[in-house]
């Protein structure tokens, strides 16, 4: 969006001014406040619509879950803002009102029991696909690789063992929200993920 890029400009420009940067410093920072400013803009749009959909508390869940792997995992990432705000909002927001409608039909037995699943899916895709890069950002440093995947798969360990906590403690909608989170960010780096997401971003062969 045409404001997010003249903020980030002016931004980038007046911080590179301050400490007497290069241009080539100056576009490291306008990439930056970019990243920033278009995930602020983007949670708080996202979260404005969840709370308008009743689906707040829903939502925030999935996303922490979401989050939390995409900093080690990594995962498909569109290739205009545009496109990523549309796919957030449709993923999320569709995520949020499943969680809200369905968890009373789960017990915790079928939610241990999908909990279980997702825990062996996701550690065969994290050890096979993680960290999940782009074409223009790969990573390439066998080192930091295998410390990504590992602490992929760590985190993992610890997300099934809160989502566990929370169905013992009978707190059902959460778990299942944590379990679509963990889902959602496992999905992004597969194959299959990233063939669903060259389909509807128009790229797709």
């Amino acid at each position: 969006m045409r404001f997010i890029k003249k903020w980030s400009y002016s931004l980038a420009r007046g911080l590179s001014s301050q400490l007497n940067e290069n241009h080539e410093k100056r576009s490291v920072y306008y990439y930056g406040f970019q990243v920033v400013i278009g995930t602020v803009f983007k949670l708080a749009i996202l979260l404005a619509v969840a709370f308008i959909l009743g689906i707040f508390k829903e939502t925030m869940v999935i996303m922490g879950f979401f989050i939390a792997f995409r900093t080690t995992a990594g995962g498909y990432h569109m290739d205009t803002y545009g496109k990523c705000m549309a796919a957030s909002m449709v993923i999320f927001l569709l995520s949020g009102l499943f969680v809200h409608y369905a968890w009373s039909y789960w017990n915790a037995h079928s939610l241990a029991i999908l909990t279980i699943i997702i825990f062996n899916v996701g550690l065969f895709s994290f050890y096979r696909w993680a960290p999940a890069d782009t074409p223009n950002k790969p990573i390439k440093n066998e080192k930091k690789i295998k410390s990504l995947k590992r602490k992929s798969m760590i985190l993992l360990t610890i997300s099934t063992f809160v989502i566990f906590l929370l169905i013992l403690k009978h707190l059902y909608v959460y778990a299942l929200a944590g379990c679509v989170g963990t889902l959602v960010a496992v999905f992004n780096v597969t194959p299959a993920g990233y063939s669903f997401y060259d389909a509807i971003s128009g790229k797709a062969k």
